[in-house]
This record gives C-alpha cells, sequence and structure tokens, in this order.
C-alpha cells in the first residue's frame, strides 16, 4: 500500500489491507497534493496503470479537464473539512480510452492529520453507455416519427453508434436503377473520402458493402490489406488508418434499400456487441427509410397493439372522443363493452408469457371474427379489451356479447396443449351510463367486474348500484393491506380423517380475516382480491410460517405429530425465493418438513417445466405435495405421473350430487382407482353425508375432509377436538 495509512489500531490494519486489496471496486490512496500513493489490483485495472506508474503521477492527471474545478471542489472539502464526497468523474486510461467513474472519497488520517483521502470508484462506463444507447434509440425513433429530414435521422444513427463504439460508420443507400449503391451519410470521414466513395458497385467482390448488398447478408473484412474483395478499393481508406471493415445490408420486404457499415483501425473482426450494435443501427436506418416511403406503416404502429395487431390505448381514446361527438351531435347511441379473460393470469403465470401471448393472439383473431366488422376492438393491456360499438344500443350491443361468447367457448390448442379460456364482459351505453370517454370506460368496468362476481363466462350491463360495489372492493383491498399488520388475520383448521380408520391425520390451515369493524370477511371475497393485488404474497407467507409454527406448537404440547396443509397461490409458486421461503418456514418453527404439505391447484401443473423443477426442489426438503380441487383444472392423472405428486384432492363438486348424480360416481372412482395405480393417495373435500363416507370408503379413498366431521376451528379448539 502506501507510506500513508488511516488512523487505526494494530490489530485493524489486516482487515484493512485486505479489503483493500481484495475489494473487487477500484481504490486508490491520495496524498495531500492528490498523487497517488496506492491503489488496489481491481483500481490497476480499471485505470490502466501498474501501482508503480501511479506512484509518480497526479490523479488530476488523469481527470478530463471538464470535471477538473469539480474533482477540486470536493478534493478540498474532503481534506480542509473532513467531509466525504461522492462526484461522476471521467477519466482517461493507460490505453487513451475514457472511464466514466462514480467516485466516494474520505479523509485519510495518519498520525492525527489528514494526510490524504481514500477513493472507492464504481465503473459506471458501460452503464452510461447503455443509458445512452437507450437515450440515443430513443431520439432516433421520436425523428422517425416525426418525419424529419432522412439526412437527420441518418446523421444522429451514425453518430450515436459511432460514440458507442469509437469506430466511424457509413450509410449507402441502394439506386436501383443504376445498381449501386450511393454514399448518404459519413459524417466523421473527410471530405475527400466522402468526394471519392459517392458510389459504389453492386456486386461478390466490391469491398465489404458491395459484397453485403450483393448478398443480402453481413459481410466481415478482418483486414483489409489482404482481403481480396477490397482488390481496387483499399488505397481509398487506408490513408485514414481504416484496417477492417464490416458491413449489414438493409433489406425491407425482400427489397435491397442500402447498407451499414462500420469502419476500425485495427485489423480485427468485431466483437458481438459491435455486431449486434451495426445490425441495430441497419435496422434504424430501414425503419426510417421505411418511414420516408410509407407514413402509414408508422401511422398504424402508434396506433395498434404490437402483440395482437388490435387498436391500442391511443386508438380508442381517439376514436371514442369522435364516436361521443358524433352521438352527442345526432343524438344517437353507443356502446362500450370491456372484457377480461377469467383466469388468465393463472394460465400465463403457470405455462409462461410466451405461452400467454399465443393464447392473446389467438383471442385476439376469435374476437374480431365475432364482432364481424362491428366497431373497434382495443387492447388496454394484458389481458383487457374494449370493443368500441358507435351507433349501439343495448340490444345490439348484447348480440354482439353474445356471438363473443359462443366464439369463445371452442377451446384453444396453443404449442400443443389444449386450453379454455372464458370471457367476462361489462357493458356501459352513451348517453346514459356516461357523457365521457372516462365515465363511459369505468361504468363498462364496473360492469365486467360485476360479470365475474356473477360467475364469470357472461356479461352484464351497467347500473349505477355496480358502481358502489366497485368502490366497496377498492374499500376492502385497502382495508386488507392494513389486516396482516393489524393482526386481523388468523388460521383455522379443518381436521383431515383416514377413511377406514375414522382417525385424524392432518389438518389443513385455511385463512380468515376478523375485520375490527366489519367483522368476518368471507375468503371469497378477499383472497380473489389478494390474488390481483400481489397482497396474496405477504399473507401467503405469514399462513405458512403460522401454520407451520402451530403445528409444531400443538406437537410440543403433547399432541400426536400430524400433517399440515397449506394452500400455495401461482404467485407464490413464481416467486424466485420460494424454495428459501418454505425452508425457512420449517427452520424457524422447527417443524420437520414431513408433516408439511403444500396444496397447489391443477392450474399450477400446467407448466411442466416450471412445475416440475419447483416441485423436485420441494420434495428434496421432504415437504409433500397435494393437487387441490382435482377435476376442475387442465391436467390429466396421465400428466401427473410426470410430478412426484403424494395426494390429490377431489373437489367438492363431484362429492355435493355423488350419491345421486351417477356421473360423479364415475368420475370419483375413475380418479381414485388411477391415483392408486399412480401411487398417489387420494382425499375428498365437502363431505356432509355419512353415505358419502361410505361410498368414498368402499371405493378406495383414502381420507376425507368436511362439515361431517368438523368444521374449521380455530387453532385453540383443536386440542380438544383431537382429545375427543
Amino acid at each position: 500500500m502506501s507510506e500513508a495509512k488511516p488512523r487505526m489500531s494494530n490489530a485493524a490494519e489486516p482487515n484493512f489491507e485486505s479489503l483493500f486489496q481484495y475489494n473487487l471496486d477500484p481504490v486508490f490512496v491520495l496524498d495531500d497534493r492528490s498523487n497517488f500513493t496506492g491503489v488496489n489490483p481491481a483500481g490497476e485495472l480499471l485505470i490502466g496503470y501498474t501501482q508503480e506508474q501511479l506512484r509518480s503521477m497526479s490523479y488530476m492527471q488523469l481527470v478530463v479537464p471538464e470535471y477538473a474545478a469539480e474533482v477540486e471542489r470536493c478534493y478540498f472539502h474532503v481534506i480542509h473539512r473532513l467531509q466525504p464526497q461522492t462526484m461522476d468523474v471521467n477519466i482517461v486510461r493507460g490505453d487513451g480510452k475514457i472511464a466514466e467513474l462514480t467516485i466516494t472519497t474520505v479523509p485519510l488520517l495518519a498520525d492525527g492529520r489528514v494526510a490524504g483521502v481514500i477513493g472507492i470508484a464504481k465503473d459506471m462506463t458501460s452503464r452510461n453507455k447503455s443509458l445512452r444507447l437507450i437515450d440515443g434509440q430513443n431520439r432516433v425513433l421520436e425523428m422517425i416519427a416525426k418525419t424529419q429530414e432522412l439526412d437527420d435521422i441518418l446523421r444522429s444513427i451514425v453518430a450515436l453508434i459511432e460514440e458507442q463504439t469509437g469506430a466511424l460508420c457509413s450509410v449507402l443507400l441502394s439506386d436501383p436503377a443504376a445498381g449501386r449503391l450511393r454514399l448518404r451519410s459519413a459524417p466523421s470521414f473527410p471530405e475527400a473520402f466522402n468526394r471519392n466513395l459517392t458510389e459504389l458497385p453492386i456486386g461478390p467482390s466490391i469491398g465489404s458493402c458491395g459484397s453485403a448488398a450483393y448478398y443480402k447478408k453481413t459481410v466481415i473484412v478482418s483486414d483489409i490489406s489482404t482481403d481480396e474483395r477490397w482488390d481496387g478499393y483499399r488505397e481509398l481508406v487506408q490513408p485514414y488508418g481504416i484496417e477492417a471493415c464490416w458491413s449489414v445490408p438493409i433489406v425491407l420486404e425482400a427489397e435491397l434499400v442500402g447498407t451499414f457499415a462500420m469502419y476500425s483501425f485495427d485489423r480485427r473482426s468485431p466483437s458481438e456487441e459491435e455486431l449486434r450494435l451495426t445490425e441495430r443501427a441497419g435496422a434504424l436506418v430501414g425503419l426510417a427509410i421505411e418511414r420516408q416511403r410509407q407514413d402509414e406503416t408508422i401511422r398504424h404502429m402508434a396506433f395498434h397493439d404490437a402483440l395482437t395487431g388490435l387498436g391500442n390505448r391511443r386508438l380508442l381514446e381517439e376514436s371514442l372522443d369522435r364516436a361521443i361527438e358524433r352521438a352527442a351531435r345526432e343524438g344517437d347511441h353507443l356502446s362500450v363493452m370491456f372484457l377480461d379473460l377469467d383466469r388468465f393470469k393463472i394460465v400465463n403465470d403457470s405455462m409462461g408469457h410466451r405461452f400467454g401471448d399465443a393464447l392473446l393472439r389467438q383471442v385476439s383473431r376469435r374476437l374480431v371474427e365475432a364482432a364481424n366488422g362491428e366497431g373497434l376492438i382495443a387492447r388496454q393491456g394484458g389481458d383487457e379489451f374494449v370493443l368500441l360499438l358507435d351507433g349501439a344500443s343495448e340490444e345490439r350491443a348484447r348480440a354482439v356479447a353474445e356471438r363473443i361468447l359462443d366464439a369463445l367457448q371452442a377451446p384453444f390448442y396453443v404449442e400443443g396443449q389444449e386450453i379454455f379460456i372464458t370471457p367476462s364482459m361489462g357493458v356501459s351505453v352513451f348517453p346514459d351510463h356516461g357523457l365521457d370517454p372516462q365515465s363511459l370506460l369505468k361504468s363498462a368496468d364496473y360492469a365486467m367486474y360485476q360479470a365475474k362476481q356473477n360467475g364469470r363466462n357472461g356479461f352484464q350491463l351497467f347500473n349505477p348500484q355496480l358502481q358502489s360495489k366497485a368502490e366497496k372492493r377498492l374499500e376492502l383491498e385497502n382495508h386488507l393491506r392494513r389486516a396482516l399488520e393489524r393482526g386481523e388475520l388468523s388460521l383455522h383448521y379443518q381436521p383431515q380423517v383416514n377413511t377406514r380408520k375414522r382417525r385424524v391425520i392432518g389438518v389443513e390451515a385455511l385463512l380468515r380475516w376478523n375485520h375490527t369493524s366489519w367483522g368476518p370477511v368471507s375468503p371469497a371475497t378477499f383472497i380473489p382480491i389478494a390474488e390481483e393485488t400481489g397482497l396474496i404474497l405477504p399473507i401467503g407467507d405469514w399462513v405458512l410460517n403460522e401454520a407451520c409454527r402451530q403445528t409444531q406448537s400443538w406437537i410440543d404440547d403433547g399432541l400426536p405429530p400430524m400433517t399440515v396443509s397449506v394452500n400455495i397461490s401461482a404467485r407464490q409458486l413464481q416467486q424466485p425465493d420460494f424454495i428459501s421461503l418454505v425452508r425457512n418456514a420449517l427452520r424457524a418453527s422447527r417443524l420437520p418438513a414431513r408433516l408439511l404439505e403444500l396444496e397447489l391447484t391443477e392450474s399450477l401443473t400446467m407448466d411442466r417445466t416450471t412445475s416440475s423443477e419447483v416441485i423436485r426442489r420441494l420434495k428434496q426438503l421432504g415437504v409433500g405435495i397435494a393437487i387441490d380441487d382435482f377435476g376442475t383444472g387442465y391436467s390429466s392423472l396421465h400428466y401427473l405421473k410426470h410430478l412426484s405428486i403424494n395426494r390429490l384432492k377431489i373437489d367438492q363438486s363431484f362429492i355435493r350430487d355423488l350419491l345421486a348424480d351417477q356421473n360423479d360416481q364415475d368420475i370419483v372412482k375413475a380418479i381414485v382407482t388411477m391415483s392408486h395405480s399412480l401411487g398417489i393417495e387420494v382425499i375428498a373435500e365437502g363431505v356432509e353425508a355419512t353415505e358419502q363416507v361410505r361410498f368414498l370408503e368402499q371405493h378406495g379413498c383414502d381420507q376425507v375432509q368436511g362439515f361431517l366431521f368438523s368444521r374449521p376451528l380455530p387453532a385453540e379448539a383443536v386440542p380438544a377436538f383431537l382429545r375427543k
């Protein structure tokens, strides 16, 4: 290090030396005249000088002049006022390149006096360059969207790529009639070069650009002096020190429109980043040319959804404004239909965004077919769509809604999988339900939410009562956000019973909310809100920890060990740290992993890659896995053989009419038989009659759960029930 060291005890010096030498961030030490007295290996690598070289140098020698005043100001505050400073500064590295740094400096004390400063640097070069690239691309796209002059756009693209790479760039555009390329933009080249390269033939051995144009493929020439494609042309560039060149063709709909080239002062091939930037620049040039040719193409991009091709919010807003003006002027009607896909988030979370996007595209095509040219269909975002029916009364809107329901009933096929998706729709009518776009959309949204409350897969016409319901839902959401910290949430436990021995083998943890003012709030009311808002993540983590803690507490009190089942939502399962959350809950509670069972809905198992990996890791922990509500979703027993499932829970919809419905009986028997053939236990939920238990026992169902044995019990009531 240096002769001047920070003031510290002898015992602390080795620790400081380690922090200095092995710190991954550059660290340097300066004396009170800003001369280098020490630098760690990371600093040597960043600055580009060895420690020996730096000892004879001043920090100010490296600073880019425009930053000198700010550096001196910060240095003064550190040295004379003992105030740590953080500054952004550019320095010149040993290789001549600029490094963009954020440096924090603190006083260096030695023998009771300020001997200099210690600086810790963060290399922001790559980050800042990436930000400038994004900003530059956005500026170019804005220029394109505003139809600015093509030459101005091309100069901006060339300048952006040159700033990113330090190379020289050019744009040549095709002249199809002459079969040649003509120089359009090379602002950093000398004027003499531009005069000599006003045009270039297109051919298989005409430099990098002529060859790229001929083959319509990227051409890389890493050594111009030896590459035969540059015979007859190398004398144009070698006087300027250019040794290599790579060029990408710009092609629109199979038509060559030009080339974008990058020229290097070193004999080399491009890096992956340079090649990517060259291709990106070519794409921007192509977009600018296309804008010049066809203004409607850009307009379509501005007013339509990229994923589905439907109208976007901007088009909807402008169209709705015009439709309202017309309807108000002519005393006419118009209808707004707000459509949301039921349980799409589960599909998207389980199967992945690529699967979800493909499904949205198929849904969009069916919506267009169902609308049959009536009105404008726009995608609001996510799985929300709006249909504007100009001049339509309630009756016509109802007819269109019926056609949409019919169109979405048939299954969709995505990536070889059959999937069902249904819509919930809300309809508002001008002028009855709103006089402006915001009011009409809000009214349709309220009605759509009511359609979901009514059981989904339907539509609802707005009425004023729906607004108060929606406002109540918002109030519920706000109170739910505070319920956990207020201690209003609790768990009740419903016993699970061995069918043959009539012995309790476990409990299912069920979430309850007892509001301080409203009293009990139904789980059917607040759990969907928690799912939609993301509150299920902190609530779900609390449920997992509390269920484990309570179960171990019963064991500590002398009750026999039993399994606790905890329901897991799609959002929880998708968390990257979900396995760690489960592990932490087990560790904190001391509950053996074999006594924890996680219940997953069928839909969570649809994404085989994700679910299999998560289940595999949970099984490694020793945790049991159950499939909840089996029979209501998308999976099959054949599929479940690929997953290490411990138990299936037959949905109560098959148990409710079990004694009277032959179909339900056949389904239950089939599930039990096939599950046992795969080594999977079966539990039936919603059991309320002794005859149901007899049937289930007769056909081999392993466990049952329901009001016949016990309602969900508060934790304090469970010991008495078990002892009874």
